[in-house]
Protein backbone atom coordinates (compact mmCIF):
# COMPACT_ATOMS: atom_id res chain seq x y z
CA UNK A 1 0.00 0.00 0.00
CA UNK A 2 1.59 3.29 -1.13
CA UNK A 3 2.14 5.92 1.55
CA UNK A 4 2.28 9.67 1.25
CA UNK A 5 3.07 12.59 3.48
CA UNK A 6 0.30 15.11 3.94
CA UNK A 7 1.71 18.38 5.18
CA UNK A 8 0.95 22.06 5.29
CA UNK A 9 3.25 24.67 6.81
CA UNK A 10 6.86 24.05 7.79
CA UNK A 11 6.66 20.41 6.66
CA UNK A 12 4.32 19.62 9.59
CA UNK A 13 2.02 16.75 8.82
CA UNK A 14 1.72 12.98 8.81
CA UNK A 15 2.40 9.88 6.75
CA UNK A 16 -0.61 7.84 5.66
CA UNK A 17 -1.60 5.15 3.16
CA UNK A 18 -2.85 6.85 -0.02
CA UNK A 19 -6.07 4.85 -0.10
CA UNK A 20 -7.20 6.32 3.24
CA UNK A 21 -6.34 9.84 2.14
CA UNK A 22 -8.26 9.32 -1.11
CA UNK A 23 -11.26 8.25 0.96
CA UNK A 24 -10.88 11.26 3.26
CA UNK A 25 -10.74 13.54 0.22
CA UNK A 26 -14.05 12.05 -0.99
CA UNK A 27 -15.79 13.40 2.11
CA UNK A 28 -13.96 16.72 1.97
CA UNK A 29 -15.07 17.03 -1.67
CA UNK A 30 -18.67 16.25 -0.69
CA UNK A 31 -18.50 18.98 1.94
CA UNK A 32 -16.89 21.40 -0.51
CA UNK A 33 -19.63 20.70 -3.06
CA UNK A 34 -22.26 21.83 -0.55
CA UNK A 35 -20.59 25.20 -0.02
CA UNK A 36 -21.96 28.26 -1.75
CA UNK A 37 -18.87 30.35 -1.15
CA UNK A 38 -17.76 32.44 -4.11
CA UNK A 39 -14.05 32.50 -3.33
CA UNK A 40 -11.38 32.19 -5.99
CA UNK A 41 -9.46 29.29 -4.47
CA UNK A 42 -12.53 27.06 -4.04
CA UNK A 43 -12.39 25.90 -7.68
CA UNK A 44 -8.65 25.21 -7.42
CA UNK A 45 -9.31 23.20 -4.26
CA UNK A 46 -12.13 21.25 -5.95
CA UNK A 47 -9.96 20.44 -8.99
CA UNK A 48 -7.12 19.27 -6.76
CA UNK A 49 -9.45 17.02 -4.76
CA UNK A 50 -10.92 15.56 -7.95
CA UNK A 51 -7.44 14.83 -9.29
CA UNK A 52 -6.76 12.77 -6.17
CA UNK A 53 -10.13 11.05 -5.80
CA UNK A 54 -10.08 9.94 -9.42
CA UNK A 55 -6.86 8.02 -8.77
CA UNK A 56 -4.70 10.24 -10.96
CA UNK A 57 -2.22 11.10 -8.20
CA UNK A 58 -0.69 7.68 -7.57
CA UNK A 59 2.95 8.09 -6.65
CA UNK A 60 2.63 11.88 -6.40
CA UNK A 61 -0.15 12.17 -3.88
CA UNK A 62 0.24 15.70 -2.53
CA UNK A 63 -2.59 18.14 -2.07
CA UNK A 64 -1.31 21.57 -2.97
CA UNK A 65 -2.79 23.44 0.03
CA UNK A 66 -0.03 26.06 -0.01
CA UNK A 67 -0.71 27.13 -3.59
CA UNK A 68 -4.21 28.48 -2.91
CA UNK A 69 -4.47 29.20 0.82
CA UNK A 70 -3.05 32.65 1.44
CA UNK A 71 -4.49 33.90 4.73
CA UNK A 72 -5.93 32.94 8.10
CA UNK A 73 -9.35 33.67 6.61
CA UNK A 74 -8.67 31.07 3.88
CA UNK A 75 -7.56 28.61 6.57
CA UNK A 76 -10.82 29.27 8.42
CA UNK A 77 -12.79 28.46 5.28
CA UNK A 78 -10.90 25.18 4.88
CA UNK A 79 -11.55 24.34 8.54
CA UNK A 80 -15.29 24.93 7.99
CA UNK A 81 -15.22 22.63 4.96
CA UNK A 82 -13.40 19.98 7.04
CA UNK A 83 -16.00 20.35 9.81
CA UNK A 84 -18.68 19.82 7.14
CA UNK A 85 -16.96 16.59 6.10
CA UNK A 86 -17.10 15.43 9.72
CA UNK A 87 -20.85 16.14 9.76
CA UNK A 88 -21.31 14.06 6.61
CA UNK A 89 -19.44 11.20 8.28
CA UNK A 90 -21.46 11.54 11.49
CA UNK A 91 -24.62 10.79 9.48
CA UNK A 92 -23.12 7.43 8.48
CA UNK A 93 -22.95 6.15 12.06
CA UNK A 94 -20.04 3.86 12.94
CA UNK A 95 -19.17 2.22 9.60
CA UNK A 96 -18.88 3.18 5.95
CA UNK A 97 -20.23 0.17 4.09
CA UNK A 98 -18.48 -1.65 1.26
CA UNK A 99 -21.02 -0.61 -1.38
CA UNK A 100 -20.33 3.07 -0.67
CA UNK A 101 -16.57 2.54 -0.52
CA UNK A 102 -16.55 0.76 -3.87
CA UNK A 103 -18.76 3.43 -5.45
CA UNK A 104 -15.80 5.79 -5.07
CA UNK A 105 -13.47 3.33 -6.80
CA UNK A 106 -15.64 3.29 -9.94
CA UNK A 107 -14.73 6.86 -10.87
CA UNK A 108 -11.02 6.04 -10.97
CA UNK A 109 -9.23 5.37 -14.22
CA UNK A 110 -7.63 2.24 -12.74
CA UNK A 111 -10.31 0.28 -10.90
CA UNK A 112 -7.95 -2.46 -9.75
CA UNK A 113 -8.70 -2.00 -6.06
CA UNK A 114 -11.92 -2.98 -4.35
CA UNK A 115 -12.90 -2.61 -0.73
CA UNK A 116 -13.80 -5.94 0.84
CA UNK A 117 -14.62 -4.69 4.33
CA UNK A 118 -16.29 -1.60 5.75
CA UNK A 119 -14.21 1.04 7.49
CA UNK A 120 -14.89 2.84 10.74
CA UNK A 121 -16.04 6.41 10.24
CA UNK A 122 -14.06 7.34 13.35
CA UNK A 123 -10.82 6.58 11.46
CA UNK A 124 -11.64 9.11 8.74
CA UNK A 125 -12.75 11.63 11.37
CA UNK A 126 -9.38 11.12 13.09
CA UNK A 127 -7.61 12.12 9.86
CA UNK A 128 -9.83 15.18 9.44
CA UNK A 129 -9.22 16.21 13.06
CA UNK A 130 -5.48 16.26 12.40
CA UNK A 131 -6.00 18.29 9.22
CA UNK A 132 -7.97 20.82 11.29
CA UNK A 133 -5.14 21.01 13.81
CA UNK A 134 -2.72 21.61 10.93
CA UNK A 135 -4.76 24.56 9.66
CA UNK A 136 -5.10 25.97 13.16
CA UNK A 137 -1.32 25.81 13.53
CA UNK A 138 -1.64 23.41 16.47
CA UNK A 139 -0.05 20.34 14.85
CA UNK A 140 3.69 20.05 15.53
CA UNK A 141 4.54 16.61 14.14
CA UNK A 142 6.67 16.18 11.03
CA UNK A 143 7.24 12.40 11.05
CA UNK A 144 3.96 11.11 12.47
CA UNK A 145 2.80 7.81 11.00
CA UNK A 146 -1.01 7.68 10.88
CA UNK A 147 -2.20 4.29 12.07
CA UNK A 148 -5.59 3.29 10.69
CA UNK A 149 -7.64 0.67 12.52
CA UNK A 150 -9.07 -1.25 9.60
CA UNK A 151 -10.74 -3.91 11.73
CA UNK A 152 -14.48 -3.61 11.41
CA UNK A 153 -15.74 -5.44 14.47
Amino acid sequence: MAETKIDYKENKGFWIAEIYMELTYEYILQSLNTTTLNISFIEDFREDLLFHTEGLAKGMFVLTWNSFINSEEDEGIIINILEGAKSILADKRSLINVVELNSYEVKKEDVASKWTNPIKTSEIVKIIDILILMFKGEWEEVRYGMEIDYSFS
